[in-house]
């Protein structure tokens, strides 16, 4: 079986200059969502024995709700185009939860939408998933998708043996010593690994190094894919696209006519439009044709992303598509806590299965870039968290009281 991994794209309406051809047109996208569907042909972990069906399609879904949440967050913090990678941001938090215990591990996990799928009897089975969903996503042979993950620790830091070892097992990451004392010259090791993991996509994840800090997880991901049909560039013009409600620029505009498969949501007011990459990939558009943007990115969920793709059927249009560069970068932290993932950032959070240090998240940061041209479509996304040591306030206990008359 077959799933398909997905670009999601919201989109606006576009007066352009070419619209002056005939036939259905199909115009200017705004705000940009990442993967929702994935390859589900099961590999599973070494020695570890493959999940059941059920229970992967339940991680994507949860993990698609989680990216949906967070998109929310983020597009009522800004009016233009929001970009991200929920995969990455996810993957990185699973990392960190593995060390963490009690009600810090809970609020990772009920964050990322996944504390109702933890099981009792094997408490692994969340990072078997993680590991299983990595693999199937990164062996499409038709497009690229790379993903990894580093751990960068400071050196005099004793990491348990048992973290160690999973977070070999089940996200094969690297585990990179540093000196966060010697702050410049890790900021420079950090930007330039996530350089060279995202071929130069994404320059630096990092402008300044916390001396404080003593574990900065990273987790990347690179897309690379092809269109089934490119556009030709020679049909390339200048268009009106709308970056909010009150500005507008000029871009190139793309323009193909064909037959593409698309669906019209008339409850949602809007038109839902699938452009395939070379294999199990497409890139999801959305064209409100009201201009309600706001209201149909508050209805955006995993069912009904599946109730539109339920629906889509070919049609022969005439597509207008910018051509188009975004670059990205949030700070998480906040928006984390209002999912819910509040202990982790608190001089509460126990983390006693990564070290004996007492730490917690002081950063969640995340950085992606996305291109769309004629050929296809790179993207590229990073997630860093970094965790700071605390201290517990000290305790006053009165043992004797001497009076004196």
């Amino acid at each position: 079986m077959c799933g398909e991994f997905m670009l999601t794209t919201i989109a606006q309406r576009l007066q352009s200059q070419s619209e002056t051809r005939q036939g259905s047109k199909l115009q200017q996208p705004r705000n940009f969502s990442s993967d929702s569907e994935h390859d589900v042909e099961i590999l599973p972990p070494p020695s570890e024995p493959a999940p059941d069906m059920q229970t992967i399609y339940t991680l994507t879904e949860k993990n698609s709700e989680f990216g949906f949440n967070l998109y929310r967050k983020i597009a009522n913090l800004f009016e233009d185009n929001v970009f991200f990678s929920p995969i990455s941001v996810s993957t990185t938090l699973a990392i960190v939860s593995l060390g963490a215990k009690r009600a810090t591990r809970d609020d990772i996990l009920q964050g990322l939408n996944i504390k109702d799928m933890v099981d009792t009897d094997n408490q692994y089975l969340l990072h078997t998933l993680f590991h299983w969903l990595q693999c199937n996503i990164t062996r499409n042979t038709e497009f690229l998708i790379t993903q990894g993950s580093s751990l960068f620790v400071q050196n005099d830091i004793d990491l348990k043996p048992t973290f160690i070892d999973n977070l070999s097992n089940f996200y094969d990451a690297d585990i990179i010593p540093v000196n966060f004392q010697e702050a410049a010259n890790t900021k420079d090791i950090i930007n330039r690994y996530v350089r060279n993991r995202t071929n130069g996509k994404i320059n630096k994840l990092l402008d300044t190094v916390d001396r404080e800090m003593k574990l900065m997880f990273t987790n990347y991901i690179l897309f690379q894919g092809k269109w089934i049909a490119p556009f030709d560039p020679n049909a390339t013009t200048m268009g009106t696209f709308y970056v909010n409600a009150y500005t507008r620029i000029k871009v190139p505009m793309m323009f193909k006519a064909g037959t593409f498969f698309t669906a019209h949501d008339q409850t949602h007011s809007c038109i839902i439009l699938k452009i395939p990459y070379r294999g199990s990939a497409s890139m999801l558009v959305l064209i409100s044709k009201d201009g309600q943007y706001l209201h149909l990115e508050d209805e955006l969920t995993e069912e009904l992303i599946a109730k539109w793709l339920k629906t889509l059927k070919p049609k022969r249009i005439e597509l207008y598509f910018p051509k188009f560069k975004l670059d990205k970068s949030y700070n998480l932290e906040r928006k984390l806590r209002q999912m819910g993932m509040i202990m982790p950032f608190t001089n509460a959070a126990n983390f006693s299965g990564i070290s004996s240090y007492q730490l917690k998240i002081s950063k969640v940061i995340h950085k992606a870039t996305i291109d769309v041209d004629e050929r296809g479509t790179e993207a590229a996304a990073v997630t860093g968290v970094s965790a700071v040591p605390y201290s517990l306030p000290p305790v006053i206990k009165v043992l004797r009281v001497l009076a004196h008359h």
